[in-house]
């Protein structure tokens, strides 16, 4: 029947989205944190210690800018890890980066407490932007890559939120609980639209489904077995009762 199988499509459809949980936490971990992690935290302090005594120092691997006390405000230099630029506040904390490394150019910026906020990065996967609170969790991030675009939004621990993503195939919006499972589901794909429900476990327990020919309501057990399905199709409205072996043990059809 067709609202079974668009229902047996919807439910691929948030096992897709289920998959893709992990990407609310770093959907795009290769890309997020390159500077942190590979450039901004080898150079500022080590080399100023290095070349303390040196004022007004040019070099050919790094340039290194003081203020009228002395305190280190900018470094703009080379690595092994790549060629940077960084900026200090008058306490010496660095408060902005730019780093061209392996995997592509990266900027930072990191608030009073030394805790990166922002960062913007680029990588052979395409370009993220990320936004963290002041707890040092991850809130947002948004990137493209091949398949298209994805937006992913936290809740202040880092955890739950939402997801949307546009693929060719079409768009989709997922909805997480606090432990990172699919909860809701709304997706428009080239046949139609479909909203799908799910309990704590991971499974679909409501399918809504429309497509050109027919449009339906799907109840599902806590095993995954549809239970009650309800159509209207081309020939007319259908209800069915089904039991725990998916056999019709009631059905009404006009």
């Amino acid at each position: 029947m067709e609202i079974e199988r668009r229902l047996e499509k919807l439910e691929r459809e948030l096992a897709r989205a289920k998959r893709r949980g992990p990407w609310l936490l770093g959907v795009m971990l290769l890309v997020t944190g390159l500077c942190a992690i590979r450039f901004f935290e080898t150079t500022p302090s080590k080399l100023r210690a290095q070349d303390a005594g040196n004022e007004n120092e040019v070099r050919a691997s790094q340039f290194i800018i003081e203020d009228e006390m002395g305190r280190l405000r900018a470094w703009l230099g080379t690595t092994k890890d790549g060629t940077g630029l960084v900026l200090y506040n008058e306490n010496g904390k660095p408060r902005a980066g730019l780093a061209l490394v392996k995997d592509g150019p990266c900027l930072q910026l990191w608030d009073e407490n030394d805790i990166i906020r922002t960062e913007v990065a680029m990588s052979k996967n395409g370009p993220v932007i990320s936004v963290w609170g002041k707890n040092g969790k991850k809130l947002a991030e948004f990137g493209a890559d091949k398949d298209g675009p994805k937006l992913s939004l936290s809740d202040e621990k880092g955890k739950g939120g939402a997801m949307l993503e546009t693929k060719k195939d079409g768009t989709r919006l997922s909805l997480f609980d606090e432990n990172g499972n699919a909860r809701a589901g709304l997706a428009v794909a080239i046949d139609g639209p479909g909203l799908m429900l799910s309990d704590e476990n991971d499974t679909l327990r409501v399918g809504l489904g429309v497509t050109k020919d027919a449009s339906g309501l799907g109840l599902i057990d806590e095993n995954g077995k549809i239970r009650v399905s309800f159509s209207v199709e081309k020939d007319g409205p259908k209800l069915k009762l089904i039991d725990e072996n998916g056999k019709v043990i009631w059905s009404a059809i006009k």
